[in-house]
């Protein structure tokens, strides 16, 4: 009987881009352009990072290993988006969360949709909150939303916000959900670093708090064996799906996100994409 095996990618070989990323300063003695951010006193280096390209390699993508994957999510219909279809497109999205974990429950966040557009020439016009856009128009920052800390608490706060009653559970995940609403992606995605490549040493505990939110993220350092990806040209119906927090693995490394420019794309006059938080809990 003849079988057939799927062939293992060389992830080295695949097709990359790169991107300029900032990331803490690690010491004195780390050299290149600085970036500011408000809200953070630190100082910030940028590096040019290669990024992989993620959809070769789709289909063996973990969130137990990477931290992310590509899923099936449900296409927004451009008729149909504004702030009460982002809404309900995290509702219907909430069961498909619970069932691809197989959780007890799934709760949305009470800020349900982050969007945004780039108009012009490199230009800003966004819509966001929180970490999910933080950096400047070209340069994004490879941050973390949460700390081991701040996680739990921001389940409980977005809780008590749905006036939702409060369970016992034995384990929580903190998971974002990224797609684009634009036809294809244009030049600036959502970059991701494979959590095996970040070690101890890449967090020195640099944590800053936005103005608009009240919980404590993380920046982390540049090392040269951190493996980054992203996904070009995402269909209407997939989405990123990577986890931010995971109570079983408190203190484990989850994978580190920033927003960045490709390059090899030319500025859309207008791209939008979505972002939901989701709070994935097990009985």
């Amino acid at each position: 009987m003849q079988t057939t095996s799927r062939a293992r990618v060389d992830r080295a070989q695949l097709e990359s881009v790169s991107a300029k990323v900032a990331f803490a300063q690690r010491t004195s003695h780390e050299q290149g352009p600085e970036l500011v951010v408000p809200g953070y006193d630190g100082r910030l280096v940028v590096h040019e990072v290669d990024l992989r390209s993620a959809t070769p390699i789709a289909s063996d993508l973990s969130l137990d290993r990477e931290g992310f994957a590509l899923v099936r999510c449900i296409p927004l219909m451009p008729a149909k988006r504004d702030g009460r279809a982002f809404e309900q497109w995290t509702e219907v999205m909430a069961p498909i969360i619970r069932d691809h974990f197989d959780a007890s429950w799934v709760v949305s966040d009470d800020k349900p949709f982050v969007a945004r557009s780039v108009r012009g020439s490199g230009s800003d016009n966004t819509q966001t909150s929180g970490f999910s856009e933080l950096g400047v128009t070209d340069i994004g920052i490879a941050h973390c939303e949460y700390t081991p800390e701040s996680a739990p608490v921001v389940a409980v706060l977005n809780t008590q916000k749905r006036s939702i009653p409060t369970r016992l559970y034995s384990r929580l995940i903190i998971v974002h959900v990224w797609t684009t609403l634009s036809p294809t992606i244009e030049s600036k995605s959502l970059a991701l670093c494979d959590a095996r490549s970040i070690v101890d040493i890449d967090d020195d505990g640099s944590r800053f708090t936005p103005e608009d939110v009240g919980y404590r993220g993380r920046i982390i350092n540049y090392s040269p064996f951190q493996l980054w990806y992203y996904f070009p040209n995402l269909s209407a119906g997939e989405a990123v799906l990577f986890k931010r927090y995971d109570s079983k693995e408190h203190h484990s490394p989850v994978p580190v996100r920033a927003f960045f420019c490709d390059p090899t794309r030319p500025v859309a006059d207008e791209q939008q994409s979505i972002e939901a938080r989701f709070f994935v809990y097990f009985d």
